[in-house]
């Protein structure tokens, strides 16, 4: 008989009858025993089928005993059972169940949700705390507030990591202490908050409460859209300036049977007018293609000045920009089942 453990390739693991003892006549390809397996040693297993016990020999070590399910694989020329595997298979059933609470979670934290943008100008507004609050208060400002200069993919990743997006992955990870992340930071304000309101109710502590849950409502929506489709990144880029727009960026990940597109949408509000950009990268080549759209002739002027320092600036960097031009056209990604998330910048 082979016996083919569930932590093992099926065709790695061997175990051979020595005795003969089921009536191979009324056994089927595909009839399930239920049974128990005794490893004896490195090479020899305890098989029990009923009252019946079979000393089988192994050609490799296996690491599975106890009460087993054995499937018929061959009666003949020898009769040969594999361990059944019970490892739980992702069925239809277990699919609707996921996007079900996916949807309940949605409908739980989408209408707590607002933009960190707008959380942010109210945290700062805020009147007289508790001095404990007020000072863990600060040092989340302190760090919202921050102007973020990303000039290149370091800064850019470290701040993502630090968005908050990624909390539950570092804990699982092992990291015990997240002094950077901004979701573990508005919980850890949001406990101490809740727990001094109810020892001191006030109308500034609840406010503050509220405030943090609309935070964590945005981020942990973001969280859900970033499992939804992984493909896309959602990030509320923060930067302390007194107007604020909100800009986007749209991060794409596009998979092909040959090779992978990756594109960059950047929609800005300029002074001049809006400027809307579109960049491209080919994984097989390396090369960037650089589109660049704008909605009056001001902007255009503005930015035709520029291509030739811009081209300069990928140069500098170290990039293969192929192509750099205006599009006659606003730029936009194809529509797409899967959802996106935006960027909101705050400029």
């Amino acid at each position: 008989m082979v016996l083919i453990p569930t932590n093992l390739n099926p065709t790695s693991a061997n175990l051979r009858l020595t005795t003969n003892l089921l009536n191979l006549g009324q056994v089927k390809v595909g009839q399930v025993f239920s049974a128990n397996l005794q490893p004896l040693n490195n090479t020899q297993a305890l098989v029990t089928i009923g009252s019946q016990s079979f000393t089988a020999t192994l050609k490799e070590p296996i690491n599975l005993t106890g009460d087993v399910k054995l499937v018929v694989k061959q009666t003949s020329p020898e009769l040969q059972l594999a361990v059944q595997n019970n490892k739980p298979q992702t069925t239809a059933s277990n699919s609707q169940a996921l996007q079900q609470s996916i949807q309940n979670i949605l409908r739980q934290f989408l209408p707590q949700q607002s933009s960190l943008n707008q959380v942010v100008q109210q945290l700062n507004t805020l009147p007289a705390l508790p001095a404990g609050i007020n000072q863990a208060l600060q040092q989340l400002l302190e760090q919202l507030n921050r102007p973020q200069k990303i000039n290149d993919g370091k800064q850019l990743q470290s701040s993502i990591l630090n968005s908050g997006l990624f909390m539950e992955s570092k804990l699982k990870q092992g990291q015990a202490k997240l002094p950077g992340d901004i979701k573990a930071q508005m919980l850890q304000l949001q406990k101490q908050t809740l727990q001094l309101n109810q020892q001191q109710p006030s109308a500034a502590l609840a406010k503050l409460s509220d405030l943090l849950n609309q935070a964590i409502s945005r981020i942990t929506v973001q969280q859900i859209q970033l499992l939804e489709n992984p493909n896309v990144t959602a990030y509320e880029y923060l930067n302390n300036q007194d107007k604020i727009n909100q800009d986007t960026i749209e991060l794409h990940k596009i998979n092909y049977a040959s090779n992978t597109l990756w594109e960059v949408y950047i929609n800005l509000q300029l002074p001049q007018g809006e400027l809307n950009s579109k960049l491209s990268l080919n994984d097989q080549d390396s090369a960037i293609n650089c589109f660049l759209w704008c909605d009056n002739q001001d902007v255009e002027a503005h930015i035709t000045n520029k291509l030739g320092a811009l081209r300069k600036q990928f140069d500098d960097a170290g990039l293969n920009l192929n192509q750099l031009q205006l599009s006659p056209r606003k730029l936009e990604p194809k529509q797409r089942k899967t959802q996106v998330a935006l960027i909101d910048i705050k400029v």
